[in-house]
């Protein structure tokens, strides 16, 4: 991603929500949302290099809704492969390497959330905004990503995903579940009826105490759900319409598009 400048031909590609698909559309917006004003002329909006010319215009000016987009999008992107280098760095991706997959997911997913925030600040955005934003939008708790900050301090760049993958399962070898207990276990669980996890767990307990199951704790099964992707949960216990509502719907901008354009 060339960002955070860009021109209106590059923002008609990016098809981000609430901005419009075509570079005619984005010029018009940006007449009518005053994106050159003069005093904003090297912060907000610039004249392009190049052969061409032109203008580009700064993510700060666009909707929030595109701004975060784009925050996603470069999040996305910068999660770049590991740089082993030293025996401590080397320690914790081989630890990390020995993780459950759940646990890498979410140790990814934690670092997208940061990368996202980062980008929105960088782009002009205030941290407090820019944390509340992406959490409401990524369904976490703003408490977790100033936790999981500083959970990355003094931490290079491509080192911070062992940092950030949970570690409430305890040590390697620690304790252990049956794949079948584990499948019923999640399968009772994620139902509409969205029964309680002590129900869940009672019912597993009986089940694999005749068929001979290994069973971890009750709060170490509640700590696999956590570490589970949320559209996954949502969608068990609540069904497909919860899900849709974790990605609100783009709305029309009256100034620049017509009904039904």
């Amino acid at each position: 991603m060339s960002g955070p400048w860009f021109t209106a031909s590059e923002l008609a590609a990016l098809a981000l929500p609430d901005m419009p698909d075509d570079s005619t559309n984005v010029r018009r917006m940006a007449d009518r949302l005053d994106w050159q004003r003069p005093d904003w002329e090297g912060t907000r909006w610039r004249k392009r290099r190049g052969q061409g010319g032109g203008v580009e215009y700064h993510a700060s000016v666009l909707p929030r809704a595109a701004q975060v987009k784009l925050a996603w999008d470069e999040a996305r992107e910068a999660v770049a492969a590991p740089v082993v280098a030293g025996p401590e760095r080397a320690e914790m991706w081989r630890w990390f390497d020995a993780l459950p997959e759940g646990k890498k997911r979410e140790a990814l997913r934690r670092l997208g959330i940061l990368d996202a925030v980062g980008t929105l600040v960088r782009a002009g955005v205030g941290k407090v905004f820019a944390v509340a934003e992406i959490a409401r939008t990524s369904s976490v708790a703003a408490s977790g990503i100033y936790r999981w900050e500083k959970m990355l301090h003094g931490v290079e760049r491509p080192d911070r995903l062992p940092y950030l993958a949970p570690r409430h399962a305890g040590r390697p070898g620690g304790a252990e579940c049956h794949p079948d207990a584990w499948e019923m276990f999640r399968a009772d669980y994620l139902r509409l009826e969205q029964p309680s996890l002590s129900d869940v767990y009672d019912r597993l307990r009986r089940t694999a105490a005749v068929r001979g199951w290994t069973v971890p704790s009750r709060t170490t099964l509640a700590r696999r759900i956590e570490a589970m992707a949320p559209e996954i949960v949502v969608c068990g216990r609540q069904g497909q319409e919860a899900l849709k509502r974790l990605y609100p719907a783009q709305q029309r901008l009256r100034d620049v598009f017509h009904a039904l354009e």
